[in-house]
Order: structure tokens, then sequence, then C-alpha cells
């Protein structure tokens, strides 16, 4: 059912019909004009009365109307990232485009899939049936800092409008390493981002974080097979990539929290320290923008 709301401006000849709706039944050519209290009561038997297109089920409080016109169970069925169902979507976790010519307040529904990454959907007339991957949802839901500023060159840059990835377990690491970059302009940058915590933006030209990216590619070469191959995270691998390196930098940097944690509760005299943020230096750190080796 398609409506179409009447404005005199757009069409002089027309004569004035206020709080008029056009509604189709069934095809386009079945036009039926109806006033506005008529139309509100269509759109409430609509709700009232709607069933999943598939199954041609009632919606209800177990098998709600989650995606499109698919309701939960037919959904899953057609889903191919194994999406698990979470629930109703926070409105402050994702960013969703509001239509001012829906017929009603359309939900959105939460769904992980098994790596913990955040997928939602959806419901009603007009939407699609596919989840949408959100790795700015993933990185709230966790609960990790998401960096909205860097430093590039002695400037600080906006990340807003970056691609981002994740590097590490979302659901069991307590610091894992985010990558922000575009083109246009040109950034490429990585954070550390600690559950709970504050994200610490790499820079190469620190000793420390040099020192820790080369102790962990050091490691993961090490794994290297009779055969050639690498043993990295229980699977084999021809190489090692930059993103095995940026999760096992992590994970080291966390490893060294755990065990000064550890020896701070110890010692009750002792301060904690983070690994990936050095003590004051003199080393130039005006270029903070590339996170490659």
């Amino acid at each position: 059912m398609t409506t179409t709301e009447h404005s005199t401006a757009e069409n002089p000849q027309q004569q004035p019909r206020q709080g008029c709706e056009d509604v189709y039944l069934n095809w386009t050519s079945y036009k039926v004009t109806v006033s506005r209290q008529g139309y509100e009561q269509i759109v409430t038997l609509a709700q009232a009365m709607s069933v999943c297109h598939r199954c041609q089920r009632y919606y209800g409080e177990n098998n709600m109307n989650v995606a499109g016109n698919l309701c939960l169970e037919c959904f899953l069925q057609n889903d191919r990232h194994g999406l698990t169902f979470v629930g109703e979507a926070a409105p402050d976790l994702i960013n969703r485009y509001h239509s001012t010519n829906a017929p009603y307040e359309r939900p959105a529904y939460l769904f992980l899939d098994k790596k913990g990454y955040v997928y939602w959907t959806e419901a009603g007339p007009g939407e699609r049936e596919e989840a949408y991957e959100d790795i700015t949802a993933t990185i709230n839901y966790w609960e990790f800092p998401l960096p909205l500023e860097a430093k590039k060159n002695g400037d600080v840059v906006s990340l807003r409008g970056c691609s981002r990835s994740i590097y590490g377990n979302v659901r069991t690491d307590d610091i894992i390493m985010l990558r922000f970059w575009d083109y246009h302009p040109d950034i490429d940058v990585l954070f550390l981002a600690m559950r709970h915590g504050q994200s610490i933006q790499i820079n190469k030209r620190r000793e420390l974080h040099r020192r820790l990216f080369a102790e962990a590619r050091q490691q993961l070469e090490a794994t290297r097979t009779p055969g050639g191959k690498y043993l990295i995270n229980g699977e084999y691998q021809e190489r090692v990539y930059d993103s095995d390196v940026y999760c096992h930098v992590a994970r080291l940097v966390e490893a060294e929290q755990k065990a000064l944690r550890t020896a701070w509760q110890a010692e009750p005299d002792a301060q904690p320290a983070t690994s990936a943020e050095p003590e004051e230096s003199k080393e130039d750190d005006r270029n903070e923008d590339d996170p490659q080796e």
C-alpha cells in the first residue's frame, strides 16, 4: 500500500483536498483516495493484521517482525552470517535514517555474529530483509572507547567519516586494536582501545611503540613451521599479515597490563602503568599518522 499526500501547490489545477491520502489496493492501478481519518484506520488495521510474507503467519511477542516483512524465525532461517538475536536495538547504539514518509514507527533489532560483531535490521514495509554490519555499534556495544579525533603531522583530524576495522576478540579481549583510514583526506591511524577505559593512538616515532610492534612480529614469525607456513591462532597461513601483528600487539599490552595490575595489588605502594604510553621523552611525535610497519 502506497500513499500520496495531496498539495495544490504541486498542481494548481487540482481542487483543494485537505487531509486526503491515496492508497493502492494490491496494485498501483487500483487507487483509492481516502480521508486522513480513514487512512489512519487503514494503517492501524494493516499493523494489526500484518503477516510474514514468507510463512504467512501473524507476528507475535515471541516471533516479531524483525526485517522488512519477515518474522524472526524466517529471517534466521535465511541468515547467512550465523547471527544470534539480542533484542530491540537501543536508539543511541545505531545510526538510523528516519523517513518522513514511513506510515508508522519501525523498530530496529540487534543481532551478534559468532565473533561478537553487531548486525541490525529494520522492520516493516519498505525495509530490506538483510542485516547491516555495524563496526561502530560493535565497538560501543562491547564498551570500548571510540576515538573521534587523531593527530596527523601536528594537526588534529576528525575520524568521523573514516572506515574502521577491529583487531582482536571483542568478546574476550580487554584491549583491542582499532584502525581508522580514509583516502580523501589521507588518514591511516591505529589506536589501542581498552574496555571501559581509554584509547591511545599508536605513534611509531615513540620507542616503546616501535618495540611493541617489533616484538609482536618477531613472536609471530617464530611460529614458522619446517614447511614454511606460520601457525597463528591455531591455523596455518602463508605469511604474517599486518592484521596478525595488530592483534598480537593488543594481546601483549593486555598481558603486560594484567601482570602490572597483579604486581600492584601485591604491593600497594606500586603504581600501575600502561605499556602503550611511555614516560615523557624528547622524541619527535609530530608524525603520528603512519600505522604501517
